[in-house]
């Protein structure tokens, strides 16, 4: 209300603020959707939605036969461990398979090793978000010497891969 009340004092006319935070996919339809709503466009964000909803499944539909209930772990930091969470879990869900952490909605969440090492995954994807590439390669070096790390079958079959993950920053 103070962002809106300060902008109404400068521009001279009614402000309106909107504030989104989408955690699952369908959250950020939604949120489409509401900022259509917001600039007096809601046919063209429905529209938009809809389109995006498509490609979506289109991108989905081009892995489901590869991914069909294979065990997805998506690390989004090493240091300390944790796997991705809000929306992660739900386009994990919309290639057919099974991701570790399966909270959509909820902030990434922190596991031990032989978590990871008991869930086995088909498919690892490292992303530590907000690093940079030579500290996402350090970082995988480490678990590259863990443990164990030579028995997951995601590693037997080459089904690791190394993400670089920036962080957005707007200002």
């Amino acid at each position: 209300k103070a962002v809106a009340d300060d902008l109404t004092a400068r521009f001279g006319k009614k402000v309106v603020v909107e504030s989104y935070f989408p955690r699952t996919l369908t959250q950020i339809y939604e949120t489409f959707e509401g900022i259509a709503k917001a600039v007096n466009a809601p046919a063209q964000g429905h529209d938009r939605t809809q389109r995006i909803q498509a490609q979506l499944m289109n991108w989905a539909d081009n892995f489901y036969e590869r991914m069909k209930n294979k065990k997805v772990s998506f690390i989004c930091s090493i240091k300390p461990l944790q796997l991705a969470g809000w929306w992660i879990p739900d386009m994990i869900r919309l290639c057919s398979a099974q991701p570790q952490n399966a909270k959509s909605g909820e902030p990434p969440v922190r596991i031990e090793w032989p978590d990871l090492i008991a869930f086995n995954p088909d498919v690892i994807v490292v992303a530590p978000e907000g690093e940079t590439l030579q500290e996402s390669m350090a970082h995988f070096k480490v678990l590259e010497k863990s443990p164990g790390w030579e028995e997951i079958i995601a590693v037997k079959r080459g089904q690791v891969a190394l993400l670089l993950m920036g962080t957005l920053a707007v200002g």
